[in-house]
């Protein structure tokens, strides 16, 4: 990879020399951390923090299960960067009705992003909706 920018939540580059210089190694680490107060950080967070909302829906299905006429199946799958492997296999074995699918995106506001191709997404600015 040519270029490669790492997010260390600041703001300048002044603040950005007070943690980190030009040329420290650096690794992906296998458990989560955080780098402030609201920003955390770790491999596969999207998957692990998928599960736990499909978690805590069914919980919430669960306290209203007398009320609802349906049937429901969670999913939490991996691999959608490469095709979506898991969940396109238990969609052709359950063959549901509707199917509400969660994930994340990534921020367009990192330098070489174009964002009339891939959109406006401004980290720490909340919740967005792509196609």
């Amino acid at each position: 990879w040519k270029d490669i920018y790492v997010d260390i939540e600041v703001s300048s580059k002044e603040e950005a020399l007070e943690l980190v210089q030009v040329g420290d190694p650096i690794t992906y680490a296998s458990d989560f951390e955080f780098l402030n107060d609201d920003i955390l950080t770790g491999r596969a967070l999207d998957n692990r923090m998928g599960g736990y909302i499909i978690a805590r829906a069914l919980e919430e299905l669960q306290k209203r299960k007398t009320e609802l006429k349906v049937n429901v199946i969670a999913l939490n799958s991996i691999q959608e960067e490469v095709g979506g492997f898991g969940a396109q296999m238990m969609a052709y074995r359950f063959m549901p009705d509707v199917a509400l699918v969660t994930d994340v995106t990534h921020a367009t506001d990192t330098p070489g992003i174009d964002q009339k191709e891939h959109g406006t997404v401004e980290l720490g600015k909340g919740p967005t909706v792509q196609h």
